[in-house]
């Protein structure tokens, strides 16, 4: 079990280097019944500084939304809290907190020039420092500087992934550990990501993810699921039992839920592999599925699911210039 001493001093670091919280602003911390500990040395550190805090535990709610594969927009008495709060902080489970930065009170925060990301498990084992901190983010906003100028992205990997589709013109989202005002929502601070939206009907080929599966498989996949691409859209998925759930997903969501959308990639070095957060790390990629209009700059796609699969070690060209190659960075 982790000290509450330890989590205090990780605490510290994602209150003052991450959110960078500032005396007087309004701090909310949405939270749950397993992340109680955490909340409460987030919420001491904050006080600290001098900020204004509430600490609300949300748990029926974030059990009523981890039952469900789609976004969990909040009730209006929690939209209405996040409309006047400078730094939310999600502490809640990892899955559920992907999810929910995909609604529409997050883009209210990042609207507002507010602050908001969710907070990594297991604060007090990360053993990291401020220098990490700088290290992600110059290794992400180096790797963004390439893909914004990027037309023609593929994606191949040894299990059999070979797609390519387009970002021309789709801003980079470089997500890095330190929020500033209106930063999409996303983890912290383990966590770093270069992301674009799709352009909707350019991808083709064929997606072998063998990492983790959101809403079927977010602890690792037991069997890789395979799908083709055609246009734009996913079709053909194929695999074991994870792969018969998570079509049912796609399958029972609504007619944009299987259109490839989005494509990033991981750069945190300290990043947990085979939890949601391998999504954020080195040597991953990961492709998505439905919703790109919300956070993605210059989405189009609108739906009601937004689901994420990796891609282990894979290699990827930029306009036929290798840039990462069986997951090892090429810059």
């Amino acid at each position: 079990m982790v000290s509450f001493e330890a989590a205090i001093r990780e605490a510290k670091l994602a209150i003052d280097h991450c959110y960078s919280v500032k005396e007087g602003e309004n701090v909310a911390i949405l939270t749950d019944q397993d992340h109680l500990a955490e909340s409460k040395a987030l919420a001491a550190i904050a006080g600290q500084v001098g900020a204004n805090v509430v600490m609300l535990d949300a748990s029926a709610y974030v059990q009523s939304g981890m039952l469900m594969a789609g976004i969990p927009e909040p009730p209006s008495h929690i939209s209405s809290l996040m409309e006047k709060t400078q730094v939310f902080i999600i502490k809640t489970e990892m899955d559920f907190a992907h999810r929910f930065a995909h609604t529409e009170a997050a883009r209210i925060v990042e609207r507002n020039k507010g602050r908001i990301a969710s907070v990594e498990e297991e604060m007090g084992t990360w053993g990291i420092n401020y220098d990490y901190l700088v290290e992600t983010k110059e290794r992400t906003a180096e790797l963004g500087a390439l893909t914004r100028k990027a037309d023609k992205v593929r994606v191949t990997s040894s299990k059999g992934t070979d797609v390519t589709f387009s970002i021309k013109n789709r801003p980079a989202l470089v997500i890095v550990p330190q929020r500033s005002p209106g930063d999409v929502m996303s983890p912290l601070p383990l966590w770093g990501e270069v992301a674009h939206s799709i352009i909707e009907d350019t991808g083709n080929g064929t997606v072998v993810a063998d990492g983790i599966a959101n809403a079927v498989a977010n602890n690792g996949l037991k069997e890789p699921i395979t799908y083709s691409v055609k246009d734009g859209r996913a079709y053909d998925i194929r695999g074991g039992d994870e792969a018969k759930r998570w079509k049912a997903v796609v399958d029972s969501a609504d007619e944009n839920a299987n259109v490839l959308c989005e494509f990033a990639v991981g750069t945190g070095s300290r990043e947990r592999w085979s939890t949601v957060s391998e999504k954020g790390a080195l040597g991953t990629m990961h492709l998505a599925l439905g919703e790109n209009a919300g956070p993605y700059p210059g989405g189009k796609n609108h739906s009601k699911i937004h689901l994420d699969v990796t891609v282990r070690f894979p290699t990827i060209e930029l306009d036929g210039k290798v840039v990462i190659e069986k997951g090892t960075f090429k810059l």
